[in-house]
């Protein structure tokens, strides 16, 4: 009884089967490709791949349009985790050399590992770009994420000379660009370029806190203690207290060298507050 059920269901919903699969076979081979790539750019890429690939199936396929299919398909692999995307990726620009594509399949491929924080895959790919095929925007991504990749892996050597192309331009990560060139230059006890750098950053207000100790660590490391207190004057207002901690020990140890031990007392008594451990 169950099994005449099951077929008389089954055969009741053929036809509307049959016709879904019938309207989607014989889809034009432009809505395919149209609907593809808006799908791509609406980030489904399960659904943009499977209307690429039944593009580049379609008889009345254009080679041009093709090649795009296959490089979207590609993407959206990659996008998706599929194990094959890394090798779709490298096949698309083996096969279509000459596609305009081809120039930004590597780099579009070290922004995913980028994105994910693999930072030596992301170097593997962006080191294969075309740089000088980048334009505008693009190029500058590219100039930064190479950089802080770089970076993250504490390949200084390679990053810094990105950093500072960027920071000598009016560009979306120029404030960055000083901040991790002034880090380096601070890391490299390169003191005198570093504050160029951290001040220059600091300018930023997405970057005044973080360069305030490393900034008033120059001053101390270098025994200015007059400046550094007349740089503390200025930004200690702007930072939280735990912003202020490790400045207020270094202020608590400035005004101890110069034997004012009540100012000393103060500034070690706020960083005992701040950090009772």
């Amino acid at each position: 009884m169950k099994r005449r059920l099951s077929l008389i269901f089954f055969l009741s919903i053929l036809p509307f089967l049959v016709l879904g699969q019938y309207a989607y076979v014989n889809q034009s081979a432009d809505d395919l490709y149209q609907e593809g790539l808006a799908l791509f750019e609406a980030k489904h890429y399960t659904a943009a791949k499977k209307k690429l690939t039944s593009y580049q199936r379609h008889e009345k396929r254009e080679e041009v349009k093709s090649q795009n299919a296959v490089y979207y398909s590609a993407l959206s692999a990659i996008y998706l985790y599929h194990d094959d995307g890394e090798e779709r990726i490298k096949n698309f620009v083996e096969q279509y050399k000459t596609h305009p594509k081809a120039t930004e399949a590597y780099f579009e491929l070290g922004n995913f590992y980028f994105r994910e924080k693999n930072y030596a895959k992301a170097i593997q790919y962006y080191e294969n770009t075309d740089e000088d095929a980048l334009r505008g925007e693009s190029k500058i991504n590219y100039n930064f994420k190479l950089a802080y990749a770089y970076f993250s892996r504490k390949a200084f050597d390679e990053a810094l000379p990105y950093f500072n192309r960027l920071k000598r331009t009016d560009n979306s990560y120029q404030a960055a660009a000083n901040y991790y060139a002034g880090y380096i230059a601070f890391e490299e006890a390169n003191y005198g370029q570093a504050l160029i750098d951290l001040n220059k950053a600091a300018e930023n207000d997405a970057y005044r806190s973080t360069t305030a100790n490393m900034i008033a660590n120059i001053y101390y490391r270098q025994k200015q203690y007059k400046e550094l207190i007349n740089y503390a004057d200025k930004i200690l207002p702007l930072l939280s207290r735990v912003e202020a901690r490790d400045l207020n020990l270094l202020l608590g140890d400035a005004f101890f060298t110069k034997n004012d031990f009540e100012q000393a007392d103060n500034y070690f008594s706020a960083y005992r507050q701040a950090n009772p451990s």
